[in-house]
């Protein structure tokens, strides 16, 4: 899949470690925490191993009943885990972030590590990066939040009697409600 289901976040080199065979810009980027397989909500590596046949024990019967044993909340749990490890990380430390300024605001969010909609890069260099598409679906449902509100302002306004009236005589609606607006992501 181009896009996965991912928990990740910004490269630390005092947490996450940076040698010289390192992308030189690696603290720029998001790292791969976990990634998820969106309709089962299982750990892609797991679901791998199962649907790969490496052994001759392997079977469907073996990954069905892997999948009912999974918790279903195991990405809230990895998600705990890595934000205790780095609150108390940086509450010990008080580290700062080599490129970026607010490190420390943005790490203390709540919503630091939550489920995002990524593209999983390996580098060369082993390291695996995301970049994140999340923001994508936000500025949407934005842009559509208004059009919607527009929308549905101009179709109270249609049901107006002197509106009806004005449609009736000349076959057009008034100019104030004479066009539904639609989603433009980028006008030229």
């Amino acid at each position: 899949m181009k896009y996965n289901l991912v928990l990740c976040e910004i490269h630390l080199p005092a947490i996450h470690g940076k040698t010289k065979t390192s992308c030189p810009y690696i603290e720029t980027h998001f790292l791969l925490i976990s990634k998820f397989d969106g309709p089962s909500g299982m750990l892609l590596d797991e679901y791998n191993e199962i649907i790969e046949p490496e052994t001759d024990t392997e079977s469907e019967s073996d990954a069905e009943s892997f999948a009912s044993d999974l918790e279903e909340d195991e990405l809230s749990a990895i998600y705990q885990t890595q934000q205790l490890y780095i609150d108390e990380y940086n509450v010990m430390n008080n580290i700062r972030h080599p490129t970026i300024r607010n490190y420390n605001n943005i790490i203390h969010r709540e919503n630091y590590i939550k489920p995002e909609i990524g593209h999983c890069i390996e580098l060369p260099t082993g390291e695996t990066i995301v970049i994140i598409k999340t923001i994508w679906l936000k500025i949407i449902q934005r842009k559509w939040k208004k059009v919607f509100s527009e929308r549905k302002r101009i179709v109270k306004e249609r049901s107006h009697p002197n509106a009806l009236y004005t449609r009736m005589i000349t076959g057009n609606w008034p100019d104030s409600c004479r066009e539904i607006p639609k989603l433009y992501l980028f006008r030229n």
